[in-house]
């Protein structure tokens, strides 16, 4: 049997490849509240000009951002997670909307969540024991691994805006 690589395949096939785009995009928005549609999602990010769009300015750069997001991830799937990474993925994600240089420099809170953030000057030693522990998982599954790690991402909440978009793209 061949092995098949999934990013070639992927990249290689655009009607699957715009629909991974679209429903990632389009998915991970409407969880921080984006009220744009599949369509007009998808009309966004493959500039489908016959498609009339009502959307607010964060809601499109929400869309297009998260399209060049799954680019950087789809182009370094095949090196370790390292923190300048999801620094440059992040800035991707907030492109236009909130730009951001590097982690947080503020304390912040999770509305509606239990659990409190680790002050922003823990914010570095969390993210490098984060890195190393996601580059050294010995969970049986990938699933697994992700499922925790993302868990574990969140909790960090390591910028000021974009940390559930960062956190669902980056693995």
């Amino acid at each position: 049997m061949k092995n098949i690589n999934i990013i070639e395949l992927l990249k290689n096939n655009k009607n699957y490849f715009e629909d991974y785009i679209t429903r990632s995009a389009y998915n991970s928005n409407a969880i921080e509240g984006s009220t744009l549609s599949y369509a007009a999602t998808y009309a966004i990010v493959f500039n489908d000009a016959s498609f009339k769009i009502s959307a607010t300015p964060r809601e499109i750069y929400e869309a297009i951002n998260h399209k060049y997001a799954l680019n950087l991830v789809l182009d370094n799937l095949q090196n370790p997670l390292d923190i300048g990474f999801i620094i440059r993925l992040a800035q991707t994600i907030n492109k236009n909307i909130n730009e951001i240089n590097g982690f947080r420099d503020v304390n912040v809170i999770i509305r509606g969540a239990q659990h409190i953030p680790p002050a922003k000057e823990f914010v570095q030693n969390s993210m490098l024991y984060f890195v190393d522990n996601y580059n050294n998982s010995k969970h049986n599954s990938i699933f697994e691994k992700v499922a925790y790690n993302h868990i574990e991402f969140e909790k960090i909440h390591l910028f000021s805006d974009g940390n559930g978009r960062t956190g669902r793209a980056a693995y």
